[in-house]
């Protein structure tokens, strides 16, 4: 009786819906504030007014999500055509369009075995990390294909899903001396499988691939420097890769480590972004078997509906089940300890009166 009308009473689910806030002046200029401080860089650069007039009058991404009267809300929308043609055009690796914070790409972080430990000498620059990388990105895109979540180029975008922004893709690129002339609507995986890829990865061209990447990362710090000095000074860096090489694909102690070792990277899948896919990519993540490599999954940017917030509320359920077990528990005990049916049947009346009080009145 008491666990129906706990149910009745305070339903289970975690509401997102409203502004994050109280509603009290300062909480509604402290809102404004970390809006403001989230998008700086955007309105530094807003010539036009557009950002401005954008932030005050829709809903930012992970401020609001349920349906409000009168608001503006985040649209639910797919593969725009325009998006389709950065694709595959190859426009799109390493561009705003794969990390923008508006974006919701499938984005995947890697490690190795020991990354935690300080005397870890696996790193994902080794041949078997790569391949173990390898077979996972292909297991992904084989689930992303299944649900139709993902961008296709060749003949009428009939193709497989193309490859995501990794390591892997880069590795492929160097075996191929970074000939894209027909990528991405022939990928690189359709040349060299992931057997060849660890076949072919030999300590000379691990080392090759190394000083490669460790000039690209040099080359992005000094591209964000404003000493033009260190950009004249270091004229001779190159980066021999075919797109906007971002840093992150790498971690922060390479490559100052010696031996240089990356522990940590980046995998940017390129996804559409209607909320129901973003959805069926969850659910399929969380139902995935597949442990070969040691990564984790999440969508890019704050966009409302991204994994964080399915995640909490797929174990809110869980929670109150442990709630609901803990009145079990309190009751036996309150029984035993009174030894009152009336006494007991008061106290847990109070406690259910708490929830509606939690819910309504000092809601945040």
């Amino acid at each position: 009786m008491f666990l129906l009308l706990l149910t009745y009473l305070y339903s289970i689910y975690n509401s997102n819906a409203g502004w994050w806030s109280r509603g009290t002046l300062i909480a509604n200029r402290a809102t404004q504030e970390t809006i403001v401080s989230q998008n700086k860089d955007d309105l530094f650069f807003d010539t036009t007014g557009e950002v401005w007039k954008e932030l005050q009058n829709t809903i930012q991404p992970n401020w609001q999500s349920g349906d409000i009267p009168g608001v503006v809300g985040e649209a639910s929308e797919e593969i725009g055509n325009s998006t389709l043609v950065s694709v595959c055009s190859g426009e799109w690796y390493g561009s705003m369009d794969m990390v923008g914070k508006k974006e919701k790409n499938l984005n995947a972080i890697w490690k190795t075995k020991d990354a935690e430990s300080k005397q870890g000498i696996a790193s994902l620059l080794d041949a078997d990390s790569l391949y173990d990388q390898c077979l996972a990105e292909e297991y992904k895109l084989t689930e992303l294909e299944n649900i139709n979540s993902c961008y296709k180029c060749g003949n009428e975008g009939d193709g497989k899903c193309v490859d995501p922004y990794s390591l892997v893709l880069m590795a492929r690129l160097h075996l191929m001396a970074n000939d894209i002339t027909q990528f991405p609507t022939i990928s690189p995986s359709d040349t060299i499988s992931c057997d060849a890829l660890q076949s072919s990865w030999t300590a000379d061209v691990q080392q090759q691939f190394t000083e490669q990447l460790k000039s690209c990362v040099y080359l992005s710090i000094l591209m964000s420097s404003d000493d033009a000095n260190k950009l004249e000074t270091n004229g001779n860096l190159s980066c021999a890769f075919p797109f906007r090489f971002l840093p992150t694909i790498v971690d922060e102690s390479f490559p100052t480590s010696d031996p240089p070792l990356v522990r940590y990277s980046s995998s940017y899948y390129a996804t559409k972004k209607s909320q129901d896919i973003v959805y069926e990519m969850f659910t399929a993540n969380e139902n995935s078997a597949y442990d070969k490599a040691d990564g984790v999954y999440d969508t890019t940017g704050v966009a409302s509906g991204d994994f964080y917030d399915y995640y909490s509320d797929s174990i809110v359920g869980k929670d109150m089940a442990l709630a609901a077990g803990s009145a079990v528990v309190t009751t036996i005990a309150m029984m035993i300890h009174t030894k009152s049916p009336w006494l007991t049947l008061i106290g847990l009346i109070q406690i259910l009166f708490s929830f509606p009080l939690g819910k309504y009145k000092f809601a945040l």
